[in-house]
């Protein structure tokens, strides 16, 4: 049942209504909300039942006066419904003030998902491009009910935005509620362009003379042609058919001209056989429309291929507004069998006439129209003279403009032969895969897949896809438009600019379709998750780019190519819904790579400037730069210039010669110092231990040596060779006996990266943790390459599998399994181990592909002795009477750290004997006070006195303050002169015998030994020698435990 009420008008500047207080009350104490109601009113004007739909304030009408003379109940005040006047006036269905209306509320109405309106005016339309931001966050608080037909405002500041509403998705009858996630189409509402006597702009499809018009049999096909947007060719290169000479000339005459294909060429012949110099041709620039405006279907919605589009009106493209206006010029149609089917190609000088400002203009979409009348003709004219007059009395002659320099060739890349065919194959197959299956289909087809293009910092992937976007418009397959952005410049706006981006970029490529959108550092502004931080922000700014990327690749021709560190480095909604469905991977460059690239940057230098590098081998210098990206090539180049130019600044000859000479010492000279950037963020080991230092382990040291060594020096003849390098190496051996010595050994004598790990860097408890340690390990050492990966204690970071409560371990070991032999293997990375209990390592990394080979680092026999007494006595000052062949003797069963703490304290005896302190007659000794004891160091002195006397004067506390200053002043000149006194001493007992090198004597070597004990046990020994025996016959044999986790009861196994 409804309720009836007064109509009273307020200034609500929404279309909403304030409910009577009869129907206010109960809607309040029910708890329902303003935004699940709409209010219908109902009432009848001039005779015809109307109809009014309009939401709810949520607040309450005001009480109208009590009638005046009246008494009882006939003296209590109508209920009334406020409404805004302007809302009323703009429904024009004659709701007035004091108007008595029905009101019913409707509810349950179903909420819409879309909204078709249109501007009443075309200043509405411009109100709402200007303010397009506000109107999308501000409209569903004055508006929220809404049917088809119906006139709706949002009110702007003091302007108001008058809409129709078209159509609603779903079409329900009595009206549909909005919401937060209903879309509002906005159609544009243009203005009329003027008559061309006086304006630029013009109608293409009128104002053509009447003697040229065409007759009925070509009407059709040149309706067709004239509605279809061409793109515009590059200048470069131009048509055969192009005549340099005649495109200089005067820009609004017969003389400029235009190439086209031969089918268009013959239907404007066919159209207007006396009209070929007397066409006309207009720039149709984007649409810029913002926020909630959407812009027009682009104009080659039905054509995948570079043959242009057809607009769906003549004025369609143009119904954007803002900033493409239509500047005219006749022009003269040639037909050319170079231009591709819905292109054309014109001077650069026409392309100025007609707007072009930026560039050359590169697929900007212009229009042909028909030749103009007579009288447009003229009036053209005199406007374009009074236009000339105006200019020529405020310039001055620019006759002699400068010429623009010349731009300069792309520099060509070298070694990235494969990923380079990769992406070029990639897009020409993806464009004519579209084109073909539209073609057979006659529909859409769907989106083609994009590429993500992955790699280092410095690895070159800028380089790469700017150079194949390049050759992509030029390619006559393809011809498409690039648009590049560098994300990294967006990475901290705020997501609503950001979203207004992103849609800007999607919307340009539509426009100029077929196109490339290359998105740069797309990882900088869609990035992974990160752990224990809020995901919100990531996961709506991936599905704001999914919801615009997706539509626009699956409607348009549109290729794109992003860049990023990794594909793991992209947020994971990105690679799930294949949007780049292609991954195309830059790794280091391998030495032939870096060779080349070495020979391109050195042609660039030597090109541009008096550079000459005749005597260089770039095959040397690329042998010594291993783990260079191309980027610290091209720092390396920069380098060595400066290096050469040093050089020949202090050369004394340097006047005689104007060349400047680049030589491989140059190049040697900036290698001091510099760091390539995949080793900037990597932690490398330095040591100082040759393998003069470590004695015995003769056998140990050859192996190293042609595992690790070997294929370094001589890796010309290694890379021949057809059989697969050992990579890895097992050092194990008794406590003591020299296994991480040898490893930084390894570091410094065959000149390899070094990387050192130890197990609480790899172990971790959470899931995923560990195994993303381990990677993070093999991708550092593959950076560093050629480089060692060192674990020491390697048992107790990759024991048997089965064996470990709560499952780490064992992960750990699955993925240095994957790492150390999976699918791509290891290049240039060497994997050495050591542990004293191989028993415990689990046997799948102790098969050949892993750690190839096991090397004992066996107790020292006596010469092995010998041999390292006489590393460690190198550096002590040893008596010549020292005889260590005897001490080798005495030492049966001490390893190599126990000869070496036998040196060691030796030389620590003799150094102590040597600076024993002086004792002077009184047995004290020299340089100390009273007692034997320094008092230069002091602490606060405080004095306090017991027992006073009863009239003694108590002090002030500025008294006890001057006491105490001056006790200090005492105090501090007492230590002084302690300090000089010592000093003097000091001086006076010193003398040249003092600071002879210490030598160590045999007597200093027998006290050492005294106390000296081998640190493994002989139970201990032996048990080491059985498991070293087991673990060797075991290998040989071929019977390896399994490493399964134990069946029976009591048994330990893993949970997994």
């Amino acid at each position: 049942m409804g309720r009836s009420a007064v109509v009273h008008f307020t200034p609500l500047r929404n279309c909403l209504a304030n409910l009577p207080l009869s129907l206010h009350g109960p809607l309040n104490q029910r708890g329902v909300a303003p935004q699940s109601i709409a209010v219908q009113l109902s009432f009848k004007h001039n005779g015809k039942p109307q109809q009014v739909v309009l939401g709810w304030t949520g607040l309450p009408a005001s009480v109208a006066p009590p009638v005046q003379g009246s008494r009882g109940t006939a003296a209590l005040a109508q209920d009334r419904i406020e409404m805004d006047p302007q809302f009323a006036a703009m429904l024009n269905v004659g709701l007035s003030e004091g108007m008595t209306v029905n009101i019913e509320l409707l509810r349950d109405l179903p909420h819409a998902t879309a909204v078709n309106v249109t501007p009443s005016t075309a200043d509405d339309w411009e109100i709402l491009e200007t303010n397009a931001e506000f109107v999308e966050m501000y409209l569903l608080n004055q508006v929220r009910a809404v049917k088809e037909g119906m006139m709706v405002g949002c009110w702007v500041g003091s302007s108001l935005i008058r809409f129709l509403v078209d159509s609603t998705v779903p079409a329900a009858s009595p009206a549909v509620l909005l919401t937060s996630s209903t879309e509002l189409i906005v159609a544009p509402k243009s203005r009329h362009a003027p008559p061309p006597a006086s304006s630029k702009t013009h109608d293409l499809s009128a104002s053509h003379s009447t003697s040229s018009a065409p007759t009925s049999a070509a009407a059709a096909e040149w309706e067709q042609a004239r509605r279809r947007l061409l793109r515009l060719l590059p200048l470069s290169p131009a048509p055969p058919e192009a005549a340099p000479t005649t495109e200089s000339s005067s820009h609004h005459d017969e003389h400029g001209s235009i190439y086209v294909c031969p089918s268009l060429a013959r239907v404007a012949k066919k159209a207007f056989p006396s009209g070929l110099g007397r066409f006309t041709i207009a720039h149709h620039a984007r649409p810029t429309g913002k926020g909630t405006a959407t812009i027009d279907a682009p104009p080659s919605s039905d054509s995948t291929g570079p043959s242009g589009g057809e607009a769906t009106s003549p004025g369609a493209a143009s119904a954007g507004g803002g900033g493409n206006e239509h500047v005219l010029a006749e022009v003269r149609v040639v037909e050319s069998a170079k231009v591709p089917t819905g292109h054309v190609w014109m001077s650069e000088a026409l392309r100025r006439d007609i707007g072009i400002k930026k560039g050359d203009g590169a697929f900007e979409l212009v229009r042909l129209g028909a030749p103009l009348s007579s009288a447009a003709r003229k009036a053209r004219q005199a406007q374009r003279e009074k236009d000339s007059y105006a200019s020529s009395s405020k310039t001055v002659s620019t006759s002699k403009s400068p010429a623009e320099p010349a731009p300069t060739p792309a520099p060509s890349l070298a070694g990235i032969d494969k990923p380079l065919t990769q992406l070029r194959s990639h897009i020409v197959n993806s464009l004519a895969a579209r084109q073909l299956s539209r073609s057979a289909k006659g529909s859409s087809a769907a989106g083609a897949p994009g590429v993500l293009v992955t790699g280092a910092s410095g690895a070159g992937k800028t380089a790469l896809v700017k150079m194949v976007a390049e050759e992509m418009e030029k390619d006559e397959r393809v011809l498409s438009r690039t648009i590049y952005v560098d994300c990294s410049k967006h990475a901290d706006e705020r997501l609503p600019t950001l979203k207004g981006r992103m849609k800007d970029w999607f919307d340009e490529a539509c426009w100029h379709a077929p196109a490339v959108l290359v998105l740069d550092n797309l990882d900088r502004m869609i990035a992974a998750e990160v752990e224990h931080a809020d995901s919100f922000p990531a996961v709506h700014l991936a599905n704001t780019f999914l919801s615009l990327a997706l539509p626009a690749l699956a409607s348009r021709p549109i290729v794109l190519i992003a860049t990023a560190q990794g594909s793991t480095s992209l947020h994971p909604l990105l690679s799930s819904t294949h949007l780049l469905g292609e991954t195309v991977s830059l790794r280091g460059p391998d030495k032939t790579a870096r060779r080349d690239i070495l020979n391109v940057l050195v042609k660039a230098k030597t090109s541009s400037s008096d550079l000459t590098a005749p005597k260089l081998n770039y095959a040397s210098i690329a042998a010594v730069t291993e783990g260079y990206l191309p980027a610290d090539l091209r720092d390396l180049v920069d380098r060595a210039v400066q290096q050469a130019a040093i050089r020949s600044m202090s050369s004394p000859l340097s006047s005689s010669s104007s060349a400047l000479e680049l030589t491989a010492d140059d190049f040697t000279a900036a290698q001091q110092g510099f760091v390539p950037l995949s080793l900037r963020d990597v932690k490398l080991q330095k040591s100082e231990v040759q393998w003069a230092d470590i004695g015995g382990l003769t056998e140990a040291r050859k192996t190293l040596r042609e595992t690790l060594e070997w294929p370094t020096k001589y890796g010309a003849i290694f890379a021949s060779c057809p059989l697969r390098l050992r990579s890895g190496l097992l050092l194990y051996g008794y406590p003591g006996c020299g296994k991480t010595l040898l490893a930084s050994a390894v570091a410094k004598e065959c000149g390899l990266n070094f990387i050192s790990v130890k197990g609480p860097e790899i172990l971790n408890k959470y899931i995923g943790a560990s195994e993303k340690s381990v990677r993070d390990l093999f991708e550092r050492a593959q950076a560093a390459k050629p480089c060692i990966l060192f674990f020491d204690e390697f048992d107790s970071i990759a024991p048997k599998r089965g064996h470990d409560s709560t499952g780490v371990t064992d992960r750990v070991v699955n993925q240095m399994l994957t790492q150390m032999d999976g699918a791509e293997g290891l290049d240039g990375v060497y994997v050495l181990a050591a542990t004293s209990r191989p028993d415990l390592i689990d046997p799948a990394l102790l098969r050949p592909g892993r750690l190839d080979k096991s090397v004992l680092c066996d107790m020292p026999n006596e010469q092995d002795r010998l041999e390292i007494m006489e590393s460690a006595a190198r550096k002590i000052h040893l008596s010549p009477s020292v005889s260590l062949a005897r001490y080798a003797a005495q030492t049966a069963g001490f390893s190599g750290a126990d000869l070496q703490a036998l040196i060691y304290n030796a030389h620590l005896d003799a150094i102590h004997a040597t600076i024993a302190p002086a004792v002077d007659a009184n047995g004290q000794v020299e340089g100390t006070g009273a007692g034997g004891k320094r008092d230069e160091e002091g602490g606060d002195i405080k004095y306090v006195v017991l027992g006073g006397k009863e009239d003694e004067k108590v002090l002030s506390r500025a008294e006890q303050a001057t006491v105490n200053k001056r006790l200090e002043q005492i105090m501090s000149a007492m230590k002084e002169a302690s300090r000089s006194k010592t000093k003097k001493a000091a001086a006076t007992s010193a003398s040249p015998a003092s600071r002879a090198p210490t030598v160590v004597e045999d007597f200093h070597l027998q006290k050492s030994l005294q106390t000296t004990r081998p640190s493994v046990p002989t139970e201990e020994l032996a048990r080491l020698r059985r498991i070293y025996s087991e673990f060797v016959s075991g290998r040989s044999a071929g019977g390896l435990p399994s490493g399964e986790a134990s069946d029976e009861v009591g048994g330990r196994a893993s949970l997994m």
